[in-house]
């Protein structure tokens, strides 16, 4: 089940990033097209020639196959972009696909939409010709950063690797001169008392010569989570927690102290206990 649960979250997060994706080429797309537009219409006021809306914006398709291009390889695996026959045809290759779509695209929309068609051969020679080696570069520097992207490693969703932690079941703390031994297990809360931190335990407490944040690093995030930015406490510990209607919550802990959760740490802390309680 777990695995079946991995695989639809996978599918989740690659349709939000395609849509996103999406989104946002298209919106360059429009971008480029409408500047491109705005040259040409300027272009030809200044050099005083006709100008024609269809046929500016028929030509502006040399944008498409950018976006075709660009879809495509960001849903390569990343291992094609480590080898170094890929690195060096695929700009090439992209190229001549650019050159043949242009000018196919060219040659279709015009037939469709204006009373003259564009043949495919010109086109794509004067494409060839002209901006072959701009095309060339865009997409060298587009698999080159997808390689370079490539090389910063991966993580599996569905397998993350292990993590190495050292949490700690027993603390030894200093206190004045003395070192004491505390079981993780007996810690209620844990709260800032300075210049020291002051570990509760059921009917005693210790200060210990220590920061709170360093305290929080060797304690295991399953069991101890903050509450508060001066408030630590054991989730094992928490006997309810009521709402103050502003945001806040207060907790009750199973030894009768009362703690304030704060707003900000709230949803880690619901995510946590409802976890316990299941």
């Amino acid at each position: 089940m777990n695995i079946v649960a991995d695989i639809f979250n996978l599918k989740q997060l690659v349709n939000v990033k395609g849509r996103r994706l999406m989104v946002i080429l298209f919106a360059l797309l429009t971008c480029l097209v409408f500047m491109g537009l705005m040259q040409d219409y300027f272009e030809s006021r200044l050099l005083e020639y006709s100008f024609y809306w269809s046929e500016s914006l028929l030509f502006k398709i040399v944008w498409v196959p950018f976006i075709f291009a660009a879809v495509i390889l960001t849903r390569l695996p990343k291992d094609f972009f480590r080898q170094k026959y890929f690195i060096i045809s695929m700009p090439i290759l992209l190229t001549l696909c650019h050159l043949l779509l242009f000018a196919g695209l060219i040659y279709c929309l015009s037939a469709l939409m204006l009373d003259h068609v564009y043949a495919f051969a010109p086109i794509f020679r004067k494409a060839a010709a002209e901006d072959s080696y701009k095309y060339l570069i865009v997409y060298t520097v587009m698999v080159t950063v997808l390689n370079r992207y490539s090389k910063i490693g991966s993580i599996s969703v569905l397998s993350p690797p292990a993590k190495t932690t050292n949490y700690q079941d027993v603390l030894t703390i200093t206190t004045g001169k003395k070192t004491i031994t505390v079981s993780c297990g007996d810690i209620y809360w844990i709260g800032t008392d300075e210049p020291y931190v002051a570990i509760y335990q059921l009917g005693r407490h210790h200060l210990a010569s220590t920061s709170l944040k360093a305290l929080e690093e060797r304690l295991d995030p399953t069991v101890f989570i903050r509450i508060h930015r001066s408030t630590i406490i054991n989730i094992k510990q928490v006997a309810s927690y009521h709402t103050r209607l502003n945001g806040d919550y207060d907790v009750s802990l199973k030894d009768g102290s009362l703690l304030r959760l704060s707003r900000k740490y709230s949803k880690d802390f619901k995510k946590l206990i409802n976890g316990y309680s299941a």
